[in-house]
């Protein structure tokens, strides 16, 4: 298996993320491998383990016990330790954040050790279970990983085989290059739903989404939102080809988990498919998607749009029970719901506001764990961007109904360059 086999494994996977990501070491990166999502495959798990497997025999010889750190090495050790015929185990920390050896795992003077890794890259968890095993008997052949993603440069304590060896770039936080910090940037997704909204409002073909759609691209706006309701209240149909049409930015489609949505994202190919709650009697959006609840329905949908290209995101409450339930959905993408958040500070209620805030900061921190890439969005203003804008894990925030709104009084370019600048404030 050669180390492009590798990657494609985790392509595959979607595991392969690229962006701007806070490595579990505090370290940045603007790649991030989801090894969970390699790894929730058991057959993957297999085959990758399996090639290994062959370097280890042939490097090590007789292997009699593979071991590894929690969580990493837990899964990768016991599909190796299936492999080599040998016994697995696996430290974990104690109150005092050591690695030790609990659970009545035990060692042998004859024994063989193995340490397995899924990932490396400062090599810091590896050193520790190294140190771990000096309290017991047995001998440290070696080390094992599937991909070493320092390039062969970390210090691991130990040899170490792996099956891709390959330097991704990383960073210390507090010296960043130039690209990195541009990186850093967070886009903005404009919403045009409500130019379609006044042009159904009396009929006719003004005003145009297209014309919406080519302002936002000259006036610093980074992808385009549209909503094709079932009703059709506001974006149509035929509006959907032809906003593609009006500019190269990047599609976010959202949509109801029906059929008939499904179908025409199937055949529309949007950059991204953002599922969301959608009654007839709203007037807009009013709340999260309950992915927890919905999970068996959703999951179809989710495979079929990812398997034709699209990359999915959940529409959802700050919530970890959703969070998790989008991560298990392997969901590319979650944008948490702000609604509450600007309701409660419009309506003066500054420490409720603050703990809504907290719990997008959390859920957006532990998105980015999870390898989910966090968006937010829903009734921003100019009054309300900026402390959810200032959250680092953010990737982008979608934000339509008060830009048009303002257009009224200012015109389009001139409310996205307002709202652009509020951002970028916030990022400095």
């Amino acid at each position: 298996m050669t180390p492009d086999d590798v990657l494609q494994a985790f392509r595959d996977a979607d595991a392969l993320l690229e962006g701007h990501f806070i490595l579990s070491s505090g370290r940045r990166s603007p790649v991030f491998l989801q090894k969970a999502l390699v790894f929730s495959q058991p057959k993957v798990s297999e085959m990758l383990c399996a090639a290994l497997a062959e370097r280890v025999r042939a490097e090590y010889g007789e292997v009699t016990v593979v071991t590894g750190p929690a969580v990493g090495g837990i899964i990768p050790g016991y599909e190796m330790a299936r492999q080599l015929g040998a016994r697995a185990m696996f430290a974990e920390r104690n109150e005092d954040d050591v690695l030790v050896y609990k659970r009545g795992f035990e060692f042998n003077e004859d024994d063989r050790i193995l340490l397995m890794e899924d990932i490396v890259t400062t090599g810091k968890s590896f050193r520790e279970t190294v140190a771990a095993l000096e309290e017991y008997p047995g001998t440290l052949v070696g080390g094992g990983c599937i991909i070493d993603r320092s390039g062969g440069k970390a210090d691991v304590g130990t040899t170490l085989l792996s099956l891709a060896s390959i330097e991704f770039p990383d960073y210390d936080p507090n010296d960043l290059p130039p690209e990195v910090l541009m990186s850093d940037r967070i886009r903005l997704g404009v919403n045009i739903d409500h130019v379609a909204t006044i042009r159904n409002a009396r009929g006719g073909l003004h005003p145009d989404p297209f014309r919406a759609a080519e302002i936002v691209s000259g006036a610093g706006g980074d992808g385009l939102t549209i909503h094709l309701r079932e009703d059709r209240r506001h974006i149509r149909d035929e509006d959907l080809q032809r906003v593609r049409d009006a500019s190269d930015l990047p599609i976010n489609l959202e949509m109801a988990a029906t059929p008939e949505m499904l179908d025409i994202a199937l055949r529309f190919k949007p950059e991204t498919a953002m599922f969301v709650p959608e009654k007839r009697e709203e007037r807009t959006t009013e709340g999260g998607l309950d992915a927890a609840r919905q999970h068996n329905h959703l999951a179809p949908f989710i495979r079929q749009l990812k398997d034709n290209g699209s990359k999915v995101s959940l529409f959802i409450e700050p919530d970890m029970v959703q969070l998790a339930a989008a991560h298990q959905l392997g969901a590319s993408i979650t944008e948490f719901h702000t609604g509450r958040f600007v309701e409660l500070c419009q309506a003066g209620e500054g420490a409720l506001a603050g703990e809504e805030l907290e719990r997008i900061r959390a859920c957006a921190e532990r998105a980015v764990e999870l390898g989910i890439e966090p968006q937010a969005g829903h009734g921003l203003t100019y009054d309300t961007v900026t402390p959810i804008a200032e959250i680092p894990e953010l990737t982008e925030l979608n934000i339509g109904h008060f830009i048009i709104g303002e257009a009224v009084f200012v015109g389009l370019e001139a409310a996205i360059r307002e709202m652009r600048r509020l951002m970028d404030e916030a990022r400095t």
